[in-house]
């Protein structure tokens, strides 16, 4: 046989196995798609009931604080004698039963109450059982009751694991425990059902969530998945979801397949992540959607695995059988355009050769790049990030402006609204603000000048010229010129530079932005009685004491002399008040060195959207007159 019929039948061969992996690829990815979509609105749907849920319980405990009996039941269950404490319990009891079979009806599991300390105040679902400490097993009510934050997720418990909604309970600006409402699979499920119809939903427990968090003797409650020995589902004897799968066919056919399978299933559960498998039994096509449940550490914590027909399925099957006959038909006619494209990737290969040796020589950090994603880098690239391959780096990145390190001094992509490409912005920059800082793979920070010019269409030549002996210097000088020298607090400079891009950051997530200003009343005495070292030894605590007391948020800013300004991030302006009277008090409890205590007067406002940030600085200082002229050692909020 003629050696170029031969070489033709091979590349034939090959082509003809290349198109057949690119069909079996697009089949894939048709049924990924379908299978993204239908676990996005599951998502979708599961996400807005909890979310319902939640206002729900929201709109349940503004109730609750509205009711003075209750409340007055609470702190005097804090202050009672343990002997007292099961007559207020029983007294509570008695004056909310009602209210929460009320709940029960609006699928409400467990309403319970908690000390401030973390025990179990009063289980309305199971009164008996009270007095345990859960503090230490309930990061719920740990965070409630010591960070005084609302708190929701799904959650395992001493009797039954819920999604749960946690509140810390304060009155009339006392902590008094917390309370939570907490809803079962079953609720979800059957408002799943209502809205996304389904063969069935069923919720897998991670075992330290259920088996391993219950009451030894409520253990019964569960029984092992079919996933793994460290999965457990609801006993169907106090679950009608587990006793409604049970008794159906389908149901049962799809958990063979499961455990059938369950060696490369296993892989998947192990990652704790959302994953689907479509599969085909009898004919006709189903869906097992494998959806991560997270905890309100935001760990995983369960599965819930959605049986669903997919039709779809059994559709594609049959549309690319049709796509493989005729690949096989048509193969002699594609010879022709393999020998084409098969020239024309060798030439391009070539020129991909010449254009890396040529970025290699270079000196600088060199790449090739649409904005988006990095077509070629030279080696220096490779060296900097400790890389091998460009494919490398792509397989965690996209692009190289990724890597920017997020700060103010540098260009990163903050900087840039959603919708515009870095390059084009970076490229109208002068060069003294075309700077941006990467890590290294020694994890050292490295400053970057960046070059960007046209190498064809779409794509851009980037040089980063590596100036961090430069930056360096730079950035001390800057750093000596934002901060107060004697207490080293930031000074107004820092205050005139930032405040801008603070505003953004402190308002885009719906928070507020407040301005307090702090005086340190009778200053002046404290100078005239032990001198004006001891006076700046006393404001150099002060600061120490406010920067122990401030939360990573709070910005502390010498306004001068002893009046310093403080920028907060708050949701409310009760909030707020209750922040700085927390300081006032810090600061007024504080003994200093020589002159043992101080006071000091607050005056805060909060930013209005719109308005001169000079408006409010106004606002504040007339609250600090007003504080002072009022007694001193106050907080005043205009």
């Amino acid at each position: 046989m003629r050696r170029d019929i031969i070489v033709s039948a091979l590349l034939l061969s090959i082509f003809a196995f290349v198109i057949y992996g690119f069909l079996h690829d697009a089949k894939e990815k048709d049924i990924e798609r379908l299978t993204s979509k239908s676990m996005q609105m599951i998502l979708t749907s599961y996400n807005s009931i909890i979310n319902t849920y939640k206002i729900s319980a929201q709109k349940d405990m503004n109730s609750l604080l509205e009711n003075s009996d209750a409340m007055q039941l609470l702190r005097e269950f804090k202050y009672a004698s343990e002997s007292d404490k099961s007559i207020i319990r029983g007294r509570l009891y008695r004056l909310l039963y009602k209210k929460y079979y009320q709940m029960k009806k609006l699928n409400i599991r467990q309403f319970h109450f908690h000390t401030h300390e973390g025990k179990s105040l009063l289980r309305f679902h199971k009164p008996a059982r009270n007095g345990d400490f859960l503090i230490d097993i309930r990061e719920s009510i740990k965070v409630a009751n010591q960070q005084h934050k609302i708190v929701s997720g799904f959650e395992g418990g001493r009797i039954y694991p819920g999604f749960r909604y946690v509140f810390p309970i304060i009155y009339n600006g006392e902590h008094l425990g917390s309370v939570e409402f907490s809803i079962a699979f079953e609720s979800i499920e059957r408002e799943l059902g209502s809205v996304l119809p389904s063969l069935g939903y069923q919720l897998n427990l991670s075992k330290n969530v259920s088996y391993d968090r219950v009451f030894l003797w409520h253990r019964d409650y569960f029984i092992k998945s079919i996933l793994s020995h460290n999965y457990y589902i609801e006993n169907p004897e106090i679950s009608l979801v587990t006793k409604k799968l049970q008794n159906i066919t389908i149901i049962q056919r799809l958990e063979e397949y499961i455990q059938k399978n369950l060696s490369s299933i296993s892989e998947k559960i192990e990652t704790q992540q959302n994953f689907s498998i479509p599969t085909v039994i009898a004919d006709a096509g189903y869906m097992i959607h494998f959806i991560d449940i997270k905890n309100t550490k935001n760990m995983h914590a369960a599965y819930m695995i959605s049986y669903s027909k997919f039709d779809e399925l059994t559709e594609i099957n049959d549309k690319y059988t049709i796509f493989f006959i005729l690949l096989y038909t048509a193969i002699f006619m594609i010879f022709l355009l393999i020998v084409i494209v098969s020239n024309q990737l060798h030439n391009l290969s070539l020129q991909k050769e010449n254009l890396q040796h040529l970025l290699n020589q270079q000196e600088n950090i060199v790449i090739l790049s649409s904005g988006t994603t990095i077509t070629y880098a030279n080696q220096k690239f490779f060296d900097f990030f400790n890389l091998n391959s460009l494919d490398e780096f792509l397989l965690k990145n996209n692009c190289v402006c990724e890597k920017f390190i997020k700060d103010d001094r540098f260009f990163h992509l903050d900087k840039i609204k959603d919708d515009e490409n870095w390059l084009d912005i970076i490229r109208k920059l002068p060069q003294s603000q075309s700077i941006v800082a990467m890590m290294g793979k020694n994890l050292e920070l490295h400053s970057f000048s960046v070059s960007v010019n046209i190498y064809e269409h779409n794509i851009y030549i980037l040089s980063f010229a590596d100036i961090s002996d430069t930056m360096v210097e730079q950035i001390k000088l800057q750093e000596k010129t934002l901060h107060d020298k004697l207490t080293h607090a930031y000074n107004r400079e820092y205050f005139e530079q930032n405040i801008d891009q603070i505003i953004i950051d402190y308002t885009k997530a719906g928070t507020l932005l407040a301005l307090t200003m702090l005086d340190i009343d009778f200053f002046k005495k404290v100078n005239d009685t032990f001198g004006h070292d001891i006076g700046d030894v006393v404001l150099q605590e002060l600061v120490k004491v406010i920067g122990d007391y401030s939360r990573d948020d709070d910005i502390l800013i010498r306004w001068g002399g002893e009046e310093f300004l403080i920028i907060f991030k708050v949701h409310s302006k009760n909030g707020l008040f209750i922040a700085l009277e927390n300081l006032r008090q810090s600061i007024e409890k504080h003994a200093f060195d020589t002159v043992e205590h101080i006071t000091c007067s607050l005056g805060s406002s909060i930013y209005r959207e719109g308005e001169m940030i000079k408006s409010t600085i106004k606002r504040a200082d007339k609250a600090l007159y007003t504080a002072k002229n009022s007694g001193r050692n106050k907080v005043v909020i205009l």
